[in-house]
This record gives C-alpha cells, structure tokens and sequence, in this order.
C-alpha cells in the first residue's frame, strides 16, 4: 500500500521530476513530469492539493488488482446470491437475467450466470442471430445486450 507520506517527499524534493507519479504507478505522467519538468511547475503546485486523492485511488487501484478487499479502503460486502438457476441452459441463464433487467452486460452476465466467457459469447451469438437478443453500446461505450 501506498503512503501519503512518503508520496509528499517525493513529491517536494522530486517533484518536477515526476518521483511521486513513478512511485504511484502512474508511469505516463511521471514521464511527462520527467520531460516537462513537472509541467512547468504548475503540476506540481496542483499535485500539494490532489496527493492523498492520488494515493487513495492507487491503494484502491492495487487492492481490486491483487484481491485485497478488506483492505480498510474496501469496504466488505456481502456476497449476493446470483438470481439465475445456475442448473438451467445457457440460453435459459441469459433469457432469465435479461427478463429482470432491460439492458445487461458482459459483466453482469458473467457476475450472475455460471457461464464461461466462451459459452457467453456463443450463446449470446447464438440468440443474436436468432433474433431474440439485440446488441448495443451504451453512452460509456459498453457493449451491451436486450432482449427483443
């Protein structure tokens, strides 16, 4: 995890030259620090405001990569169990998700189905061809599904 602490030295002694963005895993903007000198210096000064959001978000970000969820930062939920039958066929997995909801994703088809994301895409694929399942994307640019 990482420390706002050491993040704050870093950032005033190394600042400019991106050290703390490194040391956050944001590797991009360390290098345009490194090239910019830290964005003429404006984001550095921007950077003494925005630090422990910076170290929050990459805590979270190494917490749901590496499956740490009762971090501290993670709150703990319980796990809810799926809606679906999971002894049903896949097409009767997809159709009864769909029912419940208007649009469903990938995602969520993977999250409340016992689907593997191969029989996923074959089944949506199949129904898709059908005529019972249409394709979408959404306004964030997801692909998504509704049933006809």
């Amino acid at each position: 995890m990482k420390s706002t602490f050491i993040t704050y030295v870093l950032w005033f002694f190394f600042g400019v030259f991106g050290f703390h963005k490194f040391y956050l895993g944001k590797n991009g903007w360390g290098i345009i620090y490194l090239l910019t000198g830290g964005l003429l210096g404006i984001g550095w000064v921007i950077d003494l405001f925005t630090i422990p959001g910076q170290v929050e978000n990459a805590n979270l970000k190494f917490a749901m990569r590496y499956g740490h969820p009762n971090s501290g930062h993670i709150p703990s939920q319980p796990r809810q169990q799926p809606f679906v039958n999971r002894g049903d066929t896949p097409e009767k997995q997809l159709l009864d998700l769909a029912s419940n909801r208007k649009v469903v994703s990938m995602r969520e088809v993977l999250s409340k189905t016992s689907l593997s994301t191969e029989e996923a895409e074959y089944t949506i694929r199949k129904l898709a061809d059908r005529g019972v399942v249409e394709e979408s994307i959404d306004h964030q640019g997801r692909i998504c599904y509704s049933v006809i």
